[in-house]
């Protein structure tokens, strides 16, 4: 579903007929598309859930032309959509680091451990920070690791959202929509948005009725 087809469906819900905006500059067509990007980025994030939809390799980042090692280079960046690491381990080669938390780096420095932590914002960029890793010994070797990406922004008609269920972002909007009315309508929209987005976290948590774990790698 695309973003001419959610507009169409949220004008229905909402407005009750099907002449709905579909002209970018339209006032209400932005405010919606507003309210789409919304509900998209609260459910990218749901607390304590790692979606699917947003996961992916670095070496499968096709924006990324160079994924190796660089010689005395201990801080590395990582890709513009990059919001989270998923496991907490970096691949080089046949070496694997893992992650700790930033908070206890210093404690790890004392330790002489070996890890990395990462450091930035959104606004800045994220960066990958190695301590006590050799990394002369990898030099060349290719740089791979899973993370969760941002959630893409909606702009144009034929973007998509990335959730697996756009009735959310319809149920969603359309609550807000009203909640903006002060119409009492608003608390049963939200209501079907918040059960659609929790179908969404059990779904993501299993690829069957036994519940097996979708991305246990190790």
């Amino acid at each position: 579903m695309n973003v001419e087809q959610l507009q169409k469906q949220i004008h229905v819900l909402y407005e009750g007929d099907v002449d709905f905006p579909n002209n970018i500059a339209d006032e209400d067509f932005q405010i919606r598309l507003a309210l789409i990007n919304l509900a998209i980025s609260e459910w990218a994030q749901v607390a304590n859930v790692l979606w699917r939809e947003l996961t992916q390799w670095l070496m499968d980042d096709t924006s990324i032309t160079d994924h190796r090692i660089i010689a005395d280079q201990n801080k590395y960046p990582c890709p513009d959509d990059f919001s989270k690491m998923y496991e907490g381990v970096i691949y080089i080669g046949s070496l694997k680091v893992k992650e700790f938390p930033i908070e206890k780096r210093q404690d790890k420095v004392e330790e002489e451990a070996s890890g990395f932590y990462i450091s930035g914002n959104k606004s800045d960029g994220f960066y990958i920070n190695f301590l006590n890793v050799n990394l002369e010994d990898v030099v060349g070797e290719e740089i791979n690791y899973l993370y969760i990406k941002q959630p893409k922004i909606m702009e144009k008609l034929t973007d998509k959202p990335q959730c697996s269920d756009p009735n959310y972002v319809i149920h969603r909007v359309v609550s807000e929509l009203y909640a903006q009315d002060s119409d009492p309508k608003a608390t049963k929209e939200l209501g079907m948005s918040q059960d659609l987005l929790s179908s969404m976290v059990v779904n993501n948590a299993t690829t069957s009725i036994a519940g097996d774990n979708t991305y246990q790698i190790d």
